[in-house]
């Protein structure tokens, strides 16, 4: 496996942490407002007012989305997401590191 270079590794790290935050956000949108439709169907329909959370949740999950993957991405970053990034770039060179090392323990010369 060949070394991938540093600019192209804080590309890809930057991408996984923006991927994974947006999952952070939208898994849970997803399994507590299909228990809010539950509830609502469980406890006799009427009034659909799982609708209020659904949406309103929904509008943040889409500017989440929006500004994640369809944006541009802002100048300056929070440095909290610095960290993140830097972490992802870490683990991503040791997974790297690792599979080389696999390859040549495969593949006695």
């Amino acid at each position: 496996m060949s070394q991938i270079p540093d600019e192209d590794l804080y590309r890809l790290a930057e991408e996984r942490v923006k991927r994974r935050g947006f999952l952070f956000n939208f898994i849970p949108y997803v399994i507590i407002n299909l228990l809010l439709v539950i509830i609502w169907r469980v406890t006799g329909g009427g009034f659909p007012w799982f609708l209020f959370p659904l949406c309103f949740w929904g509008i943040v999950v889409l500017l989440h989305y929006l500004g994640a993957f369809v944006l541009k991405p802002r100048k300056q970053m929070s440095e909290r997401q610095k960290k993140l990034i830097m972490m992802e770039v870490i683990r991503m060179k040791n997974e790297t590191v690792s599979a080389d090392s696999r390859g040549k323990d495969d593949n006695p010369d």
